[in-house]
């Protein structure tokens, strides 16, 4: 048997295949894997599969590979009838038309190890195994701590610079009308002593970023301290990303946090929306004044805060979702994510899409059109928001200019990244510089006063992430003299030969009103430091 998984990006990894095998593998069994990625050449990822010679083949299936898998399976029939093809996944695990849009014998529903371990033992007659013309079950659920740990120490020693994905506990305690993730009813845990032993391994083998999956993490507080704890105690070069309720901190943990290290932690928490009845729509309890308490005190740690909005939630209008838009950003996460509503099988959004008249895209990722509350080109608006929050803001590349324009200018944030969406969209492709041309344009335009110190703070940003010649729009007070005489300063201060600084060192003199800025920035370390003037 093959497992495939069909990743978003290459420097993500597939935790639901591996821990199938590991599963199965615990019972004798062999079962082989196969990790791709939707942006690798099609036939590349044919070859893949049929090189191995598999008599069967299981997919996992989601939202943003279900198409290409689709057309796999057509085509590996094409190749061989012979080849027995199943699908899993959450993509899959609910939608009830599934045979009538794919050519798979047989579909895994709901958790995958016991349904493929029963495949192994050669009973399909099992609960979560769907021919569709049988009531459809779905998966008994396995004791999470019968699971052998998913990787190898080879495999980690082979994903230091990928995102390695991980669990502690699965199940969701919350009803999210959106969200498919609290089906399964319940939350099971690992131990916490395995849970150590496992954290262990990550950190000696120096991953660069683990993701927890689990749903909230810190549903369980005490459990989560703990964790938090064990992460700030032990851990050096790996960073864990957690997915939070913002809300559910209390300060025994919030004061835990402030003595963690950079790069130890980072937090992920949905806010979804600022708006009451909008929750109350989707099942959703967050108290929202508490959350601000939380996410003021966890940008007093050293943790970067990842927050994020969905467009298209019931009894939100385009105003409505403005006025949570500006509320969320002021609440000054490092990424404020802009979403839109997927009406996803199986979940009771879905099932009640009539309700609000959602239009929505028929094909995965199934995401919203219109709704009684927001209109077409309404979201279209959005979505040009999105563009420019990415760039302007979710890139970390325009800190100060941005900073410095809603400090300065009479407008909120929302209306800034809905003009500048509005200028991209009218574009063809910018290049990176040409964003630099638009925000400035877009400040003689709009704000202009203050413009000299405004074009400053755009040069430092445009200086910490870039080298050789400024853009034209920028003014440059270097001459060779003033540089060879800050190298010269810098050399003696570094012990670093003059070729070695010329090389590596780039210098710029920032004006801001009467204070003026000589700044040294080091690529070699990605450092910058001020140099005395």
């Amino acid at each position: 048997m093959l497992l495939v998984s069909i990743n978003a990006k290459y420097s993500h990894t597939s935790l639901g295949i591996k821990s199938i095998k590991s599963y199965v593998e615990k019972f004798g069994y062999k079962i082989d894997i196969a990790e791709c990625t939707i942006n690798d050449n099609y036939f590349s990822i044919m070859k893949k599969i049929m090189d191995r010679k598999p008599d069967m083949i299981g997919f996992s299936c989601y939202i943003w590979n279900i198409e290409i898998v689709k057309q796999l399976v057509s085509d590996i029939k094409s190749l061989d009838k012979n080849i027995k093809i199943f699908l899993g996944g959450p993509e899959v695990s609910y939608n009830d038309n599934i045979f009538n849009e794919c050519e798979a014998d047989f579909i895994i529903a709901g958790e995958g190890e016991a349904p493929v371990l029963s495949i192994m033992q050669g009973n399909y007659d099992s609960n979560g195994i769907w021919f569709g013309n049988t009531p459809k079950t779905y998966g008994d659920i396995v004791n999470m701590n019968e699971i052998p740990f998913v990787y190898s120490e080879e495999e980690l020693s082979e994903y230091t610079n990928r995102a390695v994905y991980y669990e502690t506990s699965r199940g969701c305690p919350f009803n999210c009308s959106f969200c498919i993730s609290s089906v399964t009813k319940g939350v099971r845990e690992l131990p916490l002593e395995r849970v150590f032993k496992e954290l262990d391994l990550f950190i000696k083998a120096k991953i660069r970023k683990v993701k927890l999956v689990d749903r909230t993490f810190n549903c369980n507080k005490e459990r989560a301290y703990k964790i938090f704890e064990y992460i700030i105690n032990n851990s050096t070069d790996t960073c864990f990303h957690f997915e939070i309720g913002a809300d559910l901190l209390d300060d025994k943990i919030l004061s835990l946090l402030k003595t963690a290290k950079k790069g130890q932690i980072q937090f992920e928490a949905g806010i979804q929306s600022t708006n009451e009845k909008t929750l109350e729509l989707v099942d959703r309890k967050t108290n929202f004044e508490k959350l601000k308490h939380n996410v003021y005190n966890i940008k007093q740690c050293p943790i970067r805060l990842h927050l994020d909005l969905i467009a298209g939630l019931p009894g939100e209008t385009y105003e409505i979702f403005k006025k949570s838009f500006n509320e969320a950003f002021m609440l000054d996460p490092d990424i404020l994510q802009l979403g839109f509503l997927k009406l996803l099988h199986g979940s009771k959004i879905r099932r009640e899409c009539e309700k609000y008249h959602y239009a929505f895209r028929s094909k995965a990722p199934y995401e919203v059109l219109s709704n009684d509350f927001i209109t077409f080109d309404e979201l279209m608006e959005l979505k040009q928001v999105e563009e420019a929050l990415d760039i302007y803001n979710n890139s970390m590349i325009f800190n100060y200019s941005v900073k410095f324009i809603l400090e300065n200018c009479r407008i909120s944030p929302f209306d800034l990244f809905c003009e500048l969406g509005e200028i991209i969209a009218k574009r063809t492709k910018p290049s990176a510089k040409e964003y630099f041309v638009i925000i400035d344009k877009f400040y003689i335009e709009k704000c202009f006063e203050k413009y000299e110190i405004f074009n400053e703070y755009l040069k430092l940003d445009y200086f910490i992430k870039n080298r050789g010649a400024l853009p034209e729009i920028f003014k440059n007070y270097k001459t060779k003299e003033l540089v060879n005489s800050w190298a010269e300063g810098y050399e003696n201060e570094h012990n670093m030969s003059h070729n070695e600084v010329m090389k590596r060192i780039d210098f710029e003199k920032f004006v801001f009103g009467e204070k003026s800025v000589i700044l040294a920035a080091d690529r070699k370390n990605d450092n910058i430091c001020e140099i005395k003037n």
